[in-house]
This record gives structure tokens, C-alpha cells and sequence, in this order.
């Protein structure tokens, strides 16, 4: 199968989408509308790790956890340490609920919903360090987008001072907006050598007088960048790196338009969906938030969260038909925010009278005889809002509301 039900090739593209040039906005402006942003660092999440309930589960084996493995897990996070440190992640840095690795699978034979992954954090991202586990290996952090335990060698610690500065969104930098992307091989310093960037990162252009080269290559057709790396005790540095100039690396951010949203999007067409992020790739809402990222706007990271961050254009309770939603989602444009119980997806538009969307999902519904058949998708992916969900409802029947970022 070569898309999905009614989706034609063409639909594949962002282009099919852009029927008019739209208008470039302010995305300070825009930042200013959004509820629950990143201005607070966080503050609404917890300051310290919460006392939870672990979950049942099984790990990567299929064993079910034993009490006395979630007796070691527990008291490391119970015996946490107070402590209030300023960092940045050096790597993109899974955050997580519980101060472990191992996984917290649902099913037995499960290997994507860890119930133990809140999310990933880009590299390069600011955290306010709370708390450390009993061993040091892990820290209670607080992120512009969440709170969780990340491992302590996934970020390096700095100065007040330092993280104010670098923290500055508006200090000049480069956004990545595509896969693939990574430094320049360097044979004087591994630490900066090949290192893979992620789609939405960002990181600061080296402001002082450029080198004349870095590690013996000449910096010509390069963007020169801050890179962040954790020294052996612990502390941030900063050292230089090379990222090639082209279409995939934007000085700054893309134009705040609605154009601009279904290109970044039509960038991550075919990714493998992921569980809070688990294996590097997007979930529904992250998706949603790291598009817009690449426009110079943070979106809460939780698809609840982000029901709530901005006033509905429109919305609808059970009892509301297909077709009044059909009427109302003529109002919408392309790159609005829809959401339903648990799932958002980015709006494209219309066509033959059927509406579409561009969303990261695990599958839809396929009737036959027998019922409801799962069809797997786990992709970002073009669809028809009628297609149904695995409940056998349709996906547009599930929707709650239109939220216009732009």
C-alpha cells in the first residue's frame, strides 16, 4: 500500500496543500497568545521528584518486574538529595518518571510504550537541576517543557549567570529542521566530531571573531556553532563545530507562516512514530510542538496541555454529527492545531469535500465481517479525517476542537 485510504500521491507533498502564499507573523507576538509556554521553566511541574505509584509491567525481556527490582528503583528516587543547579542537555536526553533505563512495558511482548518515558529533550536545552538520586546517576530536572529524571551524563552543569545567557532565545543560532543533519567530522576533538543534530534543535552561533579554521578545515560554507559538551567533572564547555550550509539548517528560525508549518511538517513525511519520543523519533504531540519550533514558537509538549493553550476556533461535544464538523473546519486553515481525547494532528485542508490531516499515529480501523481490524501505520502521515480509529469511530467524530496557532 503505497498511502493511505483516499490519499493520493500528490497529497504526499506540501505543495498540494499551499493553495495561496501566506502572510509571515511575529512569533513573539504569537508566543505572547500561548498558555502555559516556556517563560515559567517548568515552575508548574514539580520542584522534586513525586512519591508515584510504579505501574505494572514487564521488561525488555518479558519477565514482569520483581518487587525487589522495584524496591532498588524506588528508594534511589525516595532518597533523592535537594540540590538547585543550573544546566543544559549534551545530548538529546530521554526525561524520564522513574531513575532507570530499563523499561516499563505494558505487555509482555510490548516494545514501544514504556510507561516509564515522559519525553526527549533537545540538545542544547536549559534545565534547572532540583534533585539527585541516591547514587548520583540520575537528576530531578525541570525543562521548559517538562519535568522528569534524566541521566546525569546526558547534561553538564553551569553558572546562573552562563544559563541566563545561553538561554536567550533570541542570541543568534541555527535551527535544524530536517533529519540527517550533523557536525563535520573532526579528527582533533571526537567530542564535536559527527555529532548527529536533531530536527528542532537549535544551537548558537559562535559570536567572538571566527577561527580561521576549526581542527584544520577551513570554515567557509559552514555555519560555526557553539557546541555543548560535559568535562570530566561535570561542567559545561563550549567548543566550536562546523555545520554545513544548506536547505536542511536555517540561520535563526523559518518564517512564521503557515506555509512554512506544512513544509516543516512534510520534513518528518514516513518518520517512525514513537512513544514519548523513546527511539528519536516523534509522537503526536511532540510532532506538533517541534514544527512549530522550527517557526520560533514553543508549544506546551502534552497534547492535553496543548488543548488548553490556546482558545478553540471551534469545538464539539459527543452529540455534534460529522457534518456540523465538516461546516466548522471549513473555517479552518492550514496548520491549525486539532485535537481529540489523547491526539492532536496539524490541519491541512480539503479536498472533494473530504477533510485531512498530517499526524503521527500508531494505525486506524479497517471494517470487515469479523469487525474493527487494526491497521498498523506508526508513521507521520497524510490522512483522511473520515477514516475510522481503531474503536471503529472516525477519526473526525473524535475530534474536540480547532486550536489557530497562527
Amino acid at each position: 500500500m503505497s498511502s493511505l485510504p483516499t490519499v493520493t500521491p500528490e497529497m504526499r507533498t506540501w505543495k498540494f496543500w499551499v493553495k495561496t502564499p501566506s502572510s509571515v507573523q511575529d512569533p513573539v507576538s504569537v508566543q505572547a497568545r500561548i498558555r502555559g509556554g516556556l517563560d515559567n521553566l517548568g515552575e508548574r511541574s514539580s520542584s522534586s521528584p513525586p512519591d508515584l505509584t510504579p505501574p505494572q509491567g514487564f521488561l525488555a525481556n518479558g519477565q514482569a518486574w520483581s518487587p525487589a527490582r522495584w524496591m532498588a528503583m524506588t528508594s534511589q528516587a525516595r532518597a533523592a538529595e535537594p540540590v538547585l543547579e543550573y544546566g543544559f542537555t549534551v545530548t538529546r536526553a530521554s526525561l524520564r518518571s522513574w531513575p532507570t533505563h530499563e523499561a516499563c512495558y505494558r505487555h509482555a511482548d510490548d516494545r514501544e510504550f514504556d510507561q516509564f518515558q515522559e519525553t526527549r529533550v533537545h540538545l542544547f536545552e536549559p534545565l534547572v537541576v532540583t534533585a539527585r538520586s541516591q547514587d548520583g546517576r540520575w537528576c530531578w530536572v525541570r525543562s521548559e517543557i517538562a519535568a522528569g529524571w534524566m541521566s546525569t551524563s546526558d547534561l553538564a552543569l553551569t553558572s546562573r549567570e552562563t544559563w541566563t545567557d545561553y538561554r536567550d532565545r533570541g542570541r543568534p543560532h541555527v535551527t535544524i529542521w530536517a533529519n540527517g543533519v550533523s557536525t563535520e567530522p573532526q579528527p582533533y576533538d571526537a567530542l564535536v566530531s559527527n555529532r548527529p543534530l536533531e530536527f528542532a534543535c537549535r544551537l548558537p552561533l559562535r559570536s567572538s571573531r571566527l577561527p580561521s579554521d576549526i581542527g584544520h578545515q577551513h570554515p567557509l560554507g559552514h555555519y560555526v556553532v557553539e557546541l555543548p559538551v560535559r568535562e570530566d567533572d561535570g561542567r559545561l564547555s563550549l567548543r566550536p563545530a562546523l555545520i554545513k550550509r544548506g536547505d536542511s539548517v536555517q540561520e535563526g528560525y523559518l518564517p512564521c507562516s503557515r506555509t512554512e508549518v506544512a513544509r516543516s511538517a512534510f520534513r518528518l513525511l514516513g518518520d517512525r512514530y514513537a512513544w514519548g519520543d523513546l527511539i528519536g523519533t516523534h509522537d503526536c504531540s511532540s510532532l506538533v510542538m517541534d514544527v512549530y519550533r522550527t517557526l520560533g514558537i514553543q508549544l506546551p509538549r502534552n497534547s492535553a496541555v496543548q488543548a488548553k493553550s490556546l482558545p478553540s476556533m471551534a469545538s464539539w461535544t459527543k452529540e455534534d454529527t460529522e457534518e456540523k464538523r465538516l461546516s466548522d473546519l471549513k473555517m479552518a486553515k492550514l496548520g491549525d492545531i486539532l485535537t481529540m481525547p489523547g491526539h492532536v494532528m496539524l490541519f491541512l485542508g480539503f479536498d472533494q469535500g473530504d477533510a485531512y490531516a498530517i499526524h503521527a499515529f500508531v494505525g486506524y480501523g479497517e471494517r470487515s465481517e469479523r469487525g474493527i481490524n487494526q491497521v498498523w501505520v506508526n508513521a507521520v502521515e497524510v490522512s483522511n479525517l473520515a477514516m475510522l480509529t481503531r474503536s471503529g469511530t472516525s477519526y473526525l467524530q473524535q475530534l474536540t476542537g480547532v486550536l489557530p496557532v497562527l
